[in-house]
């Protein structure tokens, strides 16, 4: 007969409950460092090496994007050279890759950032604020929003309300090509697709 402690269980020794809980908690803090995606490092803890995403994507993971402070301060420089220096267009890049939620006040909120971080450092902090995070937490709100401003602006022009304030966008537009585009956009893109639809054969 075994002889650990426990109780007795058909002939053979069973550990209680308390030592279940004990070898539990023992395991969990045996658990690997936390991989950056990007650069491979390991790093033996999330916080202060990752920054935070409020997504469902992330969920898993802690809360915290796969990609380190470090390599998204180096990716981040990449874009603001890629946008000629348009910083809001940088971090916009970075919410869709994260599913962060964008809005401008955050981002304008970023500008007085202390010299030792970047804005991108500080952004997720600032969608924390009350009047951002009642908004939205991913980027599918920032569609949303878009969409929303869309059909606002068609609505208010068909009423005759500042019409010269942005060009009228019909919702059927809206619907064909997607959400997110500016009201720019989708005069350029409905112009452009009646261009090639008179030129060339469409069956579909």
């Amino acid at each position: 007969m075994a002889t650990r402690k426990g109780k007795q269980f058909r002939g053979e020794a069973v550990q209680t409950d308390s030592s279940a809980k004990m070898k539990k908690i023992e395991r969990e803090s045996e658990k690997p460092g936390c991989k950056c995606s990007c650069c491979g490092k390991v790093y033996p803890m999330q916080k202060g090496n990752f920054s935070v995403s409020n997504s469902k994507l992330f969920a898993g993971n802690g809360g915290y994007i796969t990609m380190c402070r470090l390599c998204l301060e180096k990716y981040y420089r990449q874009l603001v050279a890629f946008y000629d220096g348009n910083v809001e267009l940088a971090i916009e890049h970075c919410c869709r890759l994260f599913d962060w939620y964008y809005h401008s006040d955050a981002a304008a909120a970023t500008v007085n950032a202390s010299l030792s971080y970047s804005r991108i450092m500080i952004y997720p902090s600032k969608m924390n604020m009350a009047q951002i995070k009642s908004k939205g937490t991913c980027f599918l709100d920032t569609l949303r929003d878009r969409r929303d401003r869309i059909l606002e602006i068609g609505a208010a022009s068909e009423l005759g309300a500042d019409p010269e304030a942005a060009p009228p966008v019909d919702e059927k537009i809206v619907k064909f090509f997607g959400f997110g585009y500016t009201p720019e956009e989708y005069g350029y893109l409905y112009e452009q697709y009646k261009d090639w639809s008179t030129r060339y054969e469409c069956q579909t």
